[in-house]
Parts: C-alpha cells; sequence; structure tokens
C-alpha cells in the first residue's frame, strides 16, 4: 500500500511515515523542507519531497496510484507577515490537499485536527473546524482525527504539559474542562491513522477516546504492501 503524508518531516508527520514504513507502507512525504532535520535509519525508505502545499502543481503528480492521504499540516502560531495564518495553514490546506486527493481518486483522505481549543485560540479551533465540514460534505471517505494534547519525545516539554493536564483533568468542577485535552501520545495517534487507512468502516469524526482504542487495541497487520 502507498501513502502521501503531507507535513511528513513534523512531529506528527515523521512518526506517522515511521509507523507506516515500519508495517510495510511506501510512504511519500511532502513538506516545504523535505528531508527532516533529524536523521534516522528508517528515513531512507521514504521519499521526501521538498514543496509548498498551495504549489500544487509541484506534488500532486504524486498522487497516483495512492492508497490515501494522510494530512498534518498545521500551526498553533501565527506569522501573518509571512502570509502564515491559521485560516490558511489549519484550514486551506485541507482543502486544497483533500480537493487533488478527490480528482486522483485517492481512496481515502485522513485529516489530523483537534478536540478543541483554549478560548485565546478561537481562530486556531474554527480554521480546522470549517476545514472539517468540506471534507464531511464530500462524497469520499474521509477520516477526522481529534486528539488532545499530542506528547512525545519529538516535542519539547509535551511530556511535562502532559501530565499536567492529567493531573487537572482529575480536579473537581474543572476536570471536564481539562478532559478535552486528553494528552495522547503521538505513537498511539499514528498508529490510530495507519489502521483507520486499512479499515474502510473506519470514517467521519474520530475522538480521543476512539483514537486511543484504534491506537492500542487493533492490531496493525504486518507486511502490507
Amino acid at each position: 500500500m502507498k501513502l502521501l503524508v503531507t507535513g511528513g518531516n513534523g512531529f506528527i508527520g515523521q512518526e506517522i511515515c515511521k509507523t507506516a514504513v515500519r508495517h510495510g507502507f511506501e510512504v511519500i512525504s511532502v513538506s516545504r523542507r523535505g528531508y527532516p532535520d533529524n536523521k534516522e535509519s528508517w528515513m531512507s525508505q521514504v521519499n521526501w519531497v521538498s514543496a509548498n502545499i498551495f504549489n500544487i502543481d509541484r506534488w500532486t503528480g504524486y498522487l497516483s496510484g495512492m492508497d490515501g492521504v494522510i494530512h498534518t499540516i498545521g500551526i498553533l502560531r501565527e506569522r501573518p507577515e509571512h502570509n502564515i495564518t491559521y485560516e490558511r495553514l489549519n484550514g486551506d490546506s485541507v482543502i486544497i490537499a483533500a480537493s487533488a486527493a478527490i480528482t486522483a481518486h485517492v481512496p481515502v483522505f485522513v485529516m489530523i485536527s483537534a478536540s478543541d481549543a483554549p478560548p485565546l485560540l478561537k481562530r486556531y479551533i474554527r480554521a480546522k473546524r470549517d476545514a472539517e465540514s468540506f471534507l464531511l460534505e464530500q462524497k469520499t471517505r474521509s477520516v477526522i482525527m481529534r486528539p488532545g494534547l499530542v506528547y512525545g519525545q519529538g516535542r519539547k516539554g509535551s511530556k511535562l504539559i502532559a501530565s499536567l493536564t492529567r493531573l487537572g483533568s482529575q480536579i473537581p468542577l474543572i476536570g471536564t474542562y481539562y478532559t478535552k485535552y486528553s494528552p495522547v501520545h503521538v505513537t498511539v495517534l499514528a498508529k490510530a491513522v495507519i489502521n483507520s487507512v486499512m479499515h474502510e468502516e473506519i470514517q467521519g469524526l474520530i475522538d480521543i477516546g476512539q483514537i486511543e482504542k484504534l491506537g492500542m487495541s487493533i492490531p496493525i497487520e504486518e507486511g502490507l504492501r
């Protein structure tokens, strides 16, 4: 099987690429920088394409024959002076990538979204929800992963924040608020993504609990090609 991962050299993207490679997938990553800054042995098995997602002529040719597209592009911090905004990166990039995948008849499109966001990040989550709405309106299969806080070794300080979030979820009255951001390990999310590609019955919105089940309870078949 073949996968194309947008933003594959990022924190979540790399874990998805690594998980896919370890389970026999052929993987192409599309990102602005191309090859990741760090180097690990599994990376030689990925085709790292350097391309801006908005320059569709540069990367859409790789969609031919793909079994799935995984979209991991998104930002938490805007840089308007460089045209890096929530609306553009968290919203428009999804619609562009999904539209290209639909045109190329890719069977499934997976979006990494978010369960929620603090009040100060209303535009962040609104952009993601707008992109989700677009996907849900399409006739083709789409999977929308809504993790809480994604943590792991490649994201500095995320393990500590995850621990604090777990503690906050146990505090009476405010615990429900923190539950919306329940931590998900990046490896669990990556496995959930790969399983969602492989199982055609999985589609639509996938919440934190479902991500945990997909990433930990459903076995991934070895050696798929």
